[in-house]
């Protein structure tokens, strides 16, 4: 699935994990597929899920790459789901990038 195919059917949480550092990350979720999800949901009146849809769908439009995404679903409520990607990158090597003015 690409970013910019079409959201049929939201895919279903199967397992929850405690969230990692980033702005607006709520939780990660895997689906029954096995794939990871960094999971946002709206935040202190904050359109946070929508937010991401419009700057995922535009960022791809552009030409920027972004990771796949879904609408997540877990007992009525959804998320929007970005697909962790896997780095071949170290956490060292990421945060010297990030921090190097």
């Amino acid at each position: 699935m690409t970013p910019l195919d079409p959201q049929l059917f939201p895919r279903r949480i199967q397992n929850r994990f405690p969230p990692t550092n980033g702005a607006d990350i709520a939780f990660l979720a895997s689906d029954d597929t096995g794939a990871i999800f960094y999971c946002k949901e709206d935040s202190n009146g904050r359109h946070v899920r929508a937010t991401e849809l419009i700057c995922t769908r535009l960022s791809s439009h552009l030409g920027f790459r972004t990771p796949a995404w879904s609408i997540m679903e877990e007992n009525g409520e959804t998320f929007f789901g970005s697909q962790h990607e896997i780095s071949s990158a170290g956490p060292f090597v990421v945060q010297d990038f990030l921090t190097t003015p």
